[in-house]
């Protein structure tokens, strides 16, 4: 009589044997590709390339450089905004001899831009309740320009009343940074420019009050004019 040998437990195989239903799985895998369809792609390194709207936009801009160049350049004429230059017969230009006369309105004008705009503007009116207005003003169309003369040399300390509106602003002493002919040059164009109507002002009057007032402090510690100072010299000529 032979003993009975037990029959083996059956073996698991596949995922059945880590407790994964098959048919669960089957319905996992395929549903795989739709999922990895909406990933997105893993960042590598390398050059992207360019947008067309960033291409397109520097274009445009590399155009517009060009034109500007053209439009402003004087044709790339080195003495073009120089003040002394003039013509020559046949297009260019040339530097003028260095004592030919400047014009006076062009180089108060550069003057100007550069050292009283700031403060006074563009236009000459200056800024309301800080710089005083140099349009209308009454301390520019004097008859003589002696006042002008020594506030530019040396400076304005102190409260000033124009055009009926009191200004205390210190104004600074341009006498190191300005020659004579640019103070003449400057205060001939503010005398007569925004509808102002006075006199120019020559470079020998310039050039006599600095001498006259040489001992008025030393370079870079000019004493400035007050006003009580001021109206004790004489604005006729």
């Amino acid at each position: 009589m032979n003993p009975e040998v037990p029959t083996p437990p059956e073996t698991p195989s596949g995922n059945a044997r880590n407790g994964v239903n098959p048919a669960e799985d089957r319905r996992q895998v395929s549903g795989a590709p739709a999922a990895v369809s909406r990933e997105k792609p893993e960042p590598g390194e390398g050059h992207q390339p360019i947008s067309l709207w960033v291409i397109a936009f520097m274009g445009a801009l590399l155009f517009w450089g060009g034109w500007y160049l053209q439009r402003y350049s004087g044709n790339y004429e080195p003495l073009v905004y120089d003040e002394r230059a003039t013509l020559k017969l046949g297009g260019g230009m040339t530097a003028a001899p260095t004592n030919a006369p400047l014009d006076p309105l062009k180089l108060g004008r550069r003057v100007y831009a550069q050292v009283c705009q700031t403060c006074h503007q563009e236009n000459g009116l200056g800024v309301a309740g800080q710089y005083p207005p140099l349009a209308q003003s009454e301390w520019v169309q004097a008859p003589s320009p002696a006042r002008l003369i020594r506030i530019v040399l040396n400076g304005l300390s102190g409260p000033i009343q124009v055009a009926g509106q009191t200004y205390d602003n210190a104004m600074p002493a341009w006498r190191d940074d300005l020659s004579d002919a640019e103070v003449a040059a400057v205060l001939t164009f503010i005398r007569q420019e925004w509808g102002n109507q006075a006199s120019p002002v020559e470079f020998e009057e310039v050039r006599t009050i600095r001498e006259q007032t040489a001992n008025r402090g030393s370079r870079g510690l000019w004493t400035a004019w007050t006003v009580s100072e001021l109206q004790q010299i004489s604005d006729t000529r």
